[in-house]
């Protein structure tokens, strides 16, 4: 059952998925949502309390009508505040996919003493925004964004929408989309897809293409895992690979067969990584 944190005018959901002493709490990326998790997160519940929560204004999430203009130090400060109220004094582990990624980042660099470990997967580090997101962008930019919405919507009304989503973000396709498990993911996926606001994902995507986190993350000391997708064209690769070199102790995992989203294209091999590197004290 989801709760509610209220945050600067912003509600943020979240949930608990298992109980235990420590805490794992995991960051969605863009146009996303909780239940992106939802086919790995039962291997993490001998952890400890698996907790997922909304980026600020990512369906469920509700941002304040007036939400515009905001940079990634204000949703970085507002996530801050949402795991604030989560983990009072307690230390926690954060798991961010893409902009999650960043987020996870910041809110690391606002609770060093309280985040044990790191891991990051197709992170967002600095704009600009590329490939195809450098045309979203440019349509919000220039009052374009009530036609893209309406084109998302058509869409998201057409016959096999279900794979609209992960289209741009998987490498292998074919094996992709004829997986039945990815299949049964992405009946559920797509319809909670139906509610994210493509007005509020252009304005991110306007705040995605000035930020930079590169400086902040030379502070950066605890254990960190960097994962990344070879073939990522929402977030190329290099920006794992400078990562990791600013980063300079964190560990450094690439996805020959992946995208954007290694957790599903190469689940088991995530999986093996990411669990070793939390069984590693």
């Amino acid at each position: 059952m989801k709760k509610e944190i209220h945050v600067q005018n912003h509600k943020i959901t979240y949930e608990s998925h298992s109980k235990g002493k420590e805490k794992i709490i995991f960051i969605h990326g863009w146009s996303s949502f909780q239940f992106y998790w939802s086919n790995i997160i039962q291997y993490y519940k001998p952890f400890g309390e698996c907790i997922t929560i909304d980026l600020p204004a990512h369906y469920p999430a509700v941002a304040p009508e007036n939400f515009k203009n905001f940079s990634i130090d204000d949703i970085i400060n507002i996530e801050t505040e949402a795991i604030k109220k989560i983990i009072g004094d307690e230390k926690c582990i954060l798991i961010g996919h893409s902009t999650g990624g960043i987020t996870a980042m910041g809110v690391a660099y606002n609770l060093k003493e309280q985040v044990s470990k790191l891991i990051l997967v197709c992170s967002v580090v600095h704009g600009p925004v590329t490939n195809f997101l450098k045309f979203y962008k440019m349509a919000f930019e220039n009052n374009l964004g009530g036609i893209v919405s309406e084109i998302q919507k058509f869409l998201l009304g057409v016959n096999g929408s279900k794979y609209i989503s992960f289209l741009p973000v998987v490498h292998d396709k074919f094996k992709f989309f004829s997986d039945p498990e990815i299949n049964s993911y992405l009946e559920i996926y797509n319809q909670i897809f139906k509610n994210i606001s493509s007005e509020i994902m252009g304005e991110y995507l306007i705040m995605l293409d000035k930020c930079d986190f590169r400086e902040k993350a030379k502070e950066l000391k605890m254990p960190t895992q960097i994962h990344v997708g070879v073939h990522d064209i929402m977030v190329p690769a290099e920006h794992g690979f400078e990562l990791a070199k600013i980063i300079n102790h964190a560990e450094l995992v690439k996805y020959e067969s992946s995208g954007h989203v290694p957790t599903l294209e190469e689940k088991q091999k995530f999986l093996s990584n990411t669990l070793r590197f939390l069984k590693n004290e």
